[in-house]
């Protein structure tokens, strides 16, 4: 017995219709937090390395906020990003069949990468916030330059591998064709499904990240201790509007890839009604956001952010889809299996599974034809019990299959009865009528 036997927990099909819900809920929370994370500590990462190329504090001063913008506190850090990736590899566990059951390992390493990763990404905030004066920068090369940047490029990478492993997770569960044949790693990571997923992924992280950005530091009136507007400020949003634009209008086409990729016996009316309305809300985004780079309106930016989440959410949305819909056949496996292990259950602790009452039977099936002490088509219990004593076992014989004994009486025929329910009977028979004999 290894861990995932000892994690995965024996489920009816309602349950398993709630962790579909919260695979979508774990989800969506994660890549929307991750990838906001991931492309400001990109961007953090450019910024700071052109900053010490041209010896220009405004550089540094935009790395500092990227990296502030969104790596705020652990609570932040660790509960909307590593707990719901742990989450979703829990998921997992209950739902892959033996035969592909590496993904749950590849899952864990990935949780593990995704947590250093995390941690790296606090010790880089740590060492960019040390400089007491700007010009300090500019006299490290060592210290401020190459230390702390090689902890966050080690970060950015840890964590691509994470949603990597992720990706090629979701991608091998939402084809019904992969519960039929061995887990292919190269079907996983390398296929052109995970890759397009993947371009989707880094072409949003850097598009809202940018988005984000503005947003907190030019338009949030939350923000207690805004920064001082750095030089050209209207030029640098321009320019950030600029190259978000570019990375949203590629991903209307490498989600259409993706769509185009996806197998056909796992495409639905609802995955189809869901990745319509990605398409269509992300459109939307990709509109306010050319209008706040054309007006440099910034409550344009505001809506294009909010908008762009809602296309993460609804892409997650026909991920699950899919994934329900290539499960149905693995959900009714574990739904069998569970009713196996409940019945089991019951029995060891005494129950003997599904509780049978004798009495119940017993009226249903015995009274139109007997009484206790009185002949009625069949005879009275008073004169069966007499006869048998204390044969309960040949009696349960008879009731299971029963034969013409006393010309006097017609053939009693068969009730159709259980062992278990003929025991149950003939218990009740004895426990009630047992006393009542002289």
């Amino acid at each position: 017995m290894n861990l995932f036997d000892l994690v995965a927990i024996p489920n009816n099909q309602t349950t398993l219709k709630l962790f579909e819900i919260l695979l979508f809920l774990g989800s969506s929370i994660f890549l929307t937090y991750i990838a906001v994370f991931w492309g400001s500590l990109l961007n953090a990462i450019y910024y700071h390395r052109k900053a010490w190329k041209n010896k220009d504090l405004n550089y540094f001063q935009i790395a500092k906020e990227y990296i502030r913008f969104v790596n705020t506190n652990n609570v932040a850090l660790y509960g909307f990003g590593l707990f719901p990736f742990v989450g979703i590899a829990f998921i997992f566990v209950q739902f892959t069949p033996e035969h592909i059951k590496d993904i749950n390992t590849l899952l864990i390493i990935g949780a593990f990468l995704l947590g250093l990763g995390l941690f790296l990404a606090r010790i880089y905030k740590h060492f960019i916030h040390q400089a007491q004066t700007p010009e300090a920068e500019f006299t490290s090369q060592f210290y401020f330059r190459n230390f702390p940047i090689n902890y966050a490029a080690t970060s950015v990478l840890v964590m691509f591998i994470a949603v990597w492993t992720f990706m090629g997770a979701m991608v091998v569960t939402t084809n019904p064709e992969n519960y039929l044949k061995p887990l292919s790693y190269f079907e996983m990571f390398f296929s052109l499904s995970t890759i397009f997923r993947l371009l989707v992924f880094f072409l949003f992280s850097v598009l809202i990240s940018n988005l984000g950005f503005i947003f907190f530091n030019f338009l949030s009136e939350e923000r207690e201790n805004k920064p001082a507007n750095f030089e050209n400020s209207d030029g640098f949003i321009q320019n950030t509007l600029a190259r978000s634009l570019v990375y949203a209008v590629f991903i209307p086409i490498f989600l259409l890839i993706v769509y185009a990729l996806t197998p056909h016996s796992a495409v639905t009316f609802s995955y189809y009604f869901v990745f319509t309305i990605s398409i269509i809300v992300l459109l939307v985004a990709i509109v306010l956001n050319f209008y706040s780079y054309r007006t440099l309106d910034l409550n344009f930016t505001k809506y294009a952010f909010f908008i762009f989440v809602g296309f993460m959410v609804a892409f997650v949305g026909t991920e699950t889809f899919l994934f329900s819909t290539a499960n149905k056949v693995q959900e009714f496996k574990i739904a069998k299996n569970y009713e196996v292990f409940h019945t089991e259950m019951l029995a060891s602790l005494g129950r003997g599974g599904v509780e049978i009452n004798g009495e119940e039977i017993y009226k249903a099936k015995c009274v139109a034809c007997h009484a206790f002490d009185q002949k009625v088509v069949g005879p009275a219990h008073k004169e069966v019990l007499k006869k048998y004593g204390d044969r309960k076992a040949d009696m349960i014989k008879f009731v299971l299959n029963p034969v013409k004994v006393d010309p006097a009486y017609p053939p009693m025929p068969n009730q159709g009865l259980k062992p278990k329910e003929a025991e149950a009977v003939v218990e009740y028979l004895y426990e009630h009528y047992g006393p009542m004999i002289k």
